[in-house]
C-alpha cells in the first residue's frame, strides 16, 4: 500500500482516534502522542491493511492498545509506590506506621491473582473509574466489579490473618 492509498483508507478516521485516546488518557497531549503511535503501527502493518473489512473500527482497536500499552508503562507497580504517594505527618511515629502500612499492604497485594492486583491498583492508586478501568484491562463491567470485590475480600482476609 502506498502513502496516498494509506491516507485515504485511515486519515479520515483520525478524529475518533483522537476522542477515543482522550477519553482513555485524559490528556490532550498524551492522546495526541497515542494517536501518532497508533499511525506509525498501522503504517508499519500497510501491507496487511487492504484485507481488513472495517478500517475504522481497525484503527479504534489500535488506539485502544495504544493507550493500554502507554497506561501500563505508566503506571506504577504497586512494589514502586513510595511514601511519597501517603500523607505523611510531621510525627516520626505515625511515619514509622505509614511506612509498616505500606510494606503490609505491598505484601498483602503481591499475593492477589494478577488481575485483581491490577484492577486494585487502578482503583485504589490512580482513582480511575470503573469505565475506565475496563478500557484499561479489557474486561467488561461486570468483570471489573466482581474482580474489584473480591480482591477487597481477599485483603481483607490476608490482613485480618496478619494482625
Amino acid at each position: 500500500m502506498d502513502s496516498s492509498a494509506f491516507k485515504r483508507l485511515l486519515l479520515p478516521h483520525y478524529r475518533r482516534m483522537y476522542a477515543t485516546a482522550i477519553t482513555i488518557l485524559r490528556n490532550s497531549d498524551d492522546a495526541s502522542d497515542a494517536v501518532q503511535e497508533a499511525f506509525t503501527r498501522l503504517w508499519e502493518k500497510r501491507d496487511d491493511l487492504p484485507n481488513i473489512d472495517t478500517p475504522e473500527a481497525y484503527c479504534v482497536t489500535t488506539i485502544k492498545r495504544v493507550c493500554i500499552d502507554r497506561i501500563r508503562k505508566n503506571t506504577l507497580p504497586i512494589n514502586e509506590v513510595t511514601e511519597d504517594t501517603l500523607l505523611i505527618s510531621d510525627d516520626s511515629d505515625i511515619q514509622a506506621d505509614n511506612r509498616e502500612s505500606l510494606q503490609l499492604v505491598t505484601l498483602l497485594m503481591n499475593k492477589l491473582p494478577e488481575q485483581q492486583r491490577q484492577v486494585l491498583q487502578l482503583r485504589a492508586f490512580n482513582d480511575c473509574s470503573l469505565e475506565e478501568i475496563e478500557s484499561i484491562t479489557g474486561l467488561t463491567g461486570v468483570n471489573v466489579r466482581t474482580l474489584l470485590s473480591r480482591a477487597r475480600r481477599r485483603m481483607k482476609e490476608l490482613f485480618n490473618s496478619n494482625i
